[in-house]
């Protein structure tokens, strides 16, 4: 075959194989959007996640710059405020019995002077949750 009929030899590609070809395309190109998804969901989550936990360390700091007494046998000492984006915070005091820690009301002689405090926030579309347990001492 001489040079000027393979030029003008021009037939192109069969349909067959064009539609070959758009279909591996199509699901490379589907594979591609289903893993950008998912890597943005799981950023979301791990973005949640750590709001979280920031929220839940500057409550940590909060109980920490001041200590508050009990002063009946159903008081809750600690009242913190929902932040932005995340629903009111669990917060939970069990009171030092001079061995451990027990009874989560005021006991009867008093406030000990030591607190354990258990916090819990979440997410208000329940994706992100994080518990944290700080001992708080009376000066």
């Amino acid at each position: 075959m001489s040079r000027l009929q393979r030029l003008n030899d021009d037939r192109g590609d069969t349909l067959i194989e064009v539609i070959a070809a758009v279909f591996v395309l199509g699901i490379a190109a589907v594979a591609i959007v289903s893993a950008m998804t998912m890597s943005v969901k799981i950023s979301d989550y791990h973005r949640k996640q750590a709001d979280a936990s920031a929220v839940l360390h500057n409550y940590a700091e909060s109980l920490v710059a001041g200590y508050r007494p009990c002063t009946s046998a159903n008081s809750q000492p600690y009242t913190l405020a929902a932040r932005s984006g995340f629903a009111a915070p669990s917060v939970t005091v069990s009171y030092w019995t001079g061995t451990s820690f027990g009874s989560t009301s005021c006991p009867a002689g008093g406030d000990p002077g030591v607190q354990r405090v258990q916090l819990a926030v979440s997410s208000i579309d329940s994706r992100a949750s994080e518990t944290l347990t700080v001992v708080v001492r009376q000066p």
